[in-house]
């Protein structure tokens, strides 16, 4: 078994690390997908159905109404982009380390810890 297949989990973190790394260090302006959006779904499919959706999410109304087809929009993608992320990266670090826990009980508290501990601090 060749070393990137043995320990995919751990190749798999350290990317997802280094991208949410270098993500964190750009502004919302220089991450924003919103002129992609513009392009792409310029004839606001959905938008009906995303109307009668409205919440309250950092203390501010979140509607199309209140910031706008694409930026409401793009908030569900940043959402889900997030969700995505550490999951794979606790995916990764469950992975990667396994096989050196000697403590196998320990084994999934550490990895939602480490997983949390990143989200927290990103």
């Amino acid at each position: 078994m060749t070393s990137f297949k043995k320990h995919w989990g751990l190749w798999l973190a350290a990317v997802l690390l280094f991208v949410l790394f270098f993500s964190s260090s750009m502004t919302y302006k220089e991450q924003t997908t919103v002129p992609l959006l513009e392009r792409l779904l310029h004839n606001e499919p959905f938008k009906q159905a995303l109307s009668g959706i409205h919440f309250n999410y950092a203390g501010e109304q979140q509607s199309i109404a209140e910031v706008g087809y694409f930026k409401f929009v793009e908030f569900f993608i940043r959402k889900g982009a997030h969700v995505s992320i550490f999951f794979l990266l606790g995916l990764g670090l469950t992975q990667g380390t396994f096989m050196y826990q000697k403590n196998r009980w320990l084994h999934w508290p550490l990895m939602v810890l480490s997983c949390t501990g990143v989200a927290a601090f990103d």
